[in-house]
C-alpha cells in the first residue's frame, strides 16, 4: 500500500496497531488487515506480563507536535483494544506521566501497564535515599499507581560512579513495595 499521502501518525498506526486503523474505517494493505485478527505477542519482564509492542509517549512531553489530552487518551485507548498493553513514558517527559496516569486510572493497572524512568541528570553527587524516594512517590501519584510495575534507572554521568549506589536505594524501594520491577537503560553489559 502507498502510505505517502497519508500523515506519519496515521501511517505508523497502520503499520503497528492495524485493529484500530481498521476500527476507524481507514482500510489497510492485506498484510496489516491479517494482522489485525493475530494478537500482539507479551513477554514475561519480573512479575509483568507485558505487550512486546510498546506505545511511548516521550511525544506528550511538549515541543513534538500538537495534541489534546483527550486525543493522546483516546489513542491510548485504540492501542490497548488492539492489545498494546505497555506504555513507556519517563519522570522527565513533562505531563507525560499525568495523561498516562489519567488514563491508567480510567483503564486499571492491570490492563494498561506504565513503564517509566527514573532519570538521573542533576545532582548526580548529592543524590541521597531522601531525594529518590520522593520521586518515586511523585511518580506513583502522577501515574496514579500504588507502585510503579516497572522502572528503567537511566545515568547521564558515568564518571560520576554512585550509579550504583542509586541503584541500591531503588532496589530498597522494591523491597518496600514501592517499585515492582528495576531495569537499566543506557548501561553497557
Amino acid at each position: 500500500a502507498d502510505f505517502s499521502s497519508v500523515p506519519r501518525r496515521t501511517a505508523l498506526q497502520a503499520a503497528t496497531v492495524a485493529p484500530a486503523l481498521l476500527t476507524r474505517g481507514l482500510g489497510a494493505p492485506p498484510a496489516l488487515a491479517a494482522a489485525a485478527t493475530t494478537p500482539v505477542p507479551t513477554t514475561r519482564v519480573g512479575n509483568l506480563d507485558i505487550s512486546q509492542l510498546i506505545q511511548g509517549h516521550w511525544q506528550l512531553a511538549g515541543g513534538h507536535g500538537k495534541y489534546t489530552e483527550a486525543e493522546a487518551i483516546a489513542n491510548m485507548r485504540a492501542h490497548l483494544r488492539a492489545g498494546v498493553t505497555t506504555l513507556d513514558t519517563a519522570d522527565i517527559y513533562g505531563p507525560s506521566e499525568l495523561v498516562v496516569g489519567k488514563f491508567v486510572a480510567s483503564e486499571g493497572s492491570k490492563k494498561a501497564i506504565p513503564c517509566t524512568k527514573f532519570c538521573c541528570f542533576r545532582n548526580l553527587r548529592s543524590i541521597d535515599e531522601v531525594e529518590v524516594r520522593a520521586r518515586v512517590e511523585n511518580q506513583c501519584r502522577r501515574l496514579q499507581v500504588p507502585s510503579l510495575p516497572l522502572v528503567a534507572f537511566f545515568w547521564a554521568d558515568y564518571s560520576v560512579k554512585r550509579y550504583v549506589e542509586v541503584a541500591q536505594i531503588l532496589a530498597k524501594l522494591r523491597e518496600e513495595g514501592l517499585i515492582d520491577n528495576i531495569g537499566l537503560t543506557n548501561f553497557d553489559l
